[in-house]
């Protein structure tokens, strides 16, 4: 597990910078990441998106849902209106995968 953690950190840079070109995917691993520093385990984008929906603030997890749904082909993405809320969720995510990973 401490290759993946590893990995995990390594990755997080690279995740932020594609934020913009692929936001549901890259929202989408951040919950991973987060699922599985957490919880030690792995589990599928809508599964881990779906686990940190009730830890989220409203508003982030109202872009998160939208996320997930998109990946399951429920809705058509759309993000343009989204970029500060879209921002604002991976910074979010991206503490709650840093703090994770200290525990």
């Amino acid at each position: 597990m401490t290759e993946i953690r590893d990995a995990m950190r390594e990755l997080l840079p690279a995740l932020l910078k594609g934020l913009q070109d692929d936001t549901r995917n890259a929202l989408l691993t951040l919950a991973r990441m987060w699922h599985t520093a957490d919880e030690g385990t792995f589990v599928s984008k809508d599964e881990a998106a779906a686990w940190a929906i009730p830890q989220l603030s409203d508003q982030s997890a109202s872009i998160l849902d939208h996320a997930r749904r998109a990946y399951l082909g429920e809705i058509s993405e759309s993000w343009s209106s989204r970029q500060k809320q879209v921002q604002s969720l991976a910074e979010e995510l991206v503490l709650h995968v840093t703090e994770a990973l200290s525990a």
